[in-house]
């Protein structure tokens, strides 16, 4: 399974942020959930989400959620 989920904006409000950690971190882990116990009953498979840039660089101008959830 490779993740590639996300989205970016600024946050101009509280549901703005709620929207970006929905996609960017509950998605991933709905996603892993997913496929998970079908790679534990077969005893294979690889799990790899990829990330953004935006978690090592900082963003000013209402980006933390992007940087925080990335």
């Amino acid at each position: 399974m490779v993740a590639d989920c996300g989205m970016h904006t600024a946050c101009r409000d509280s549901q703005d942020a709620v929207t970006m950690i929905e996609t960017n971190v509950t998605s991933v882990i709905a996603m892993t959930k997913a496929f998970v116990h079908g790679m534990i009953e077969r005893n294979k498979g690889h799990i790899v989400n990829i990330s953004s840039i935006a978690a090592t660089e900082s963003y000013g101008g209402g980006w933390a959620a992007r940087t925080g959830t990335a």
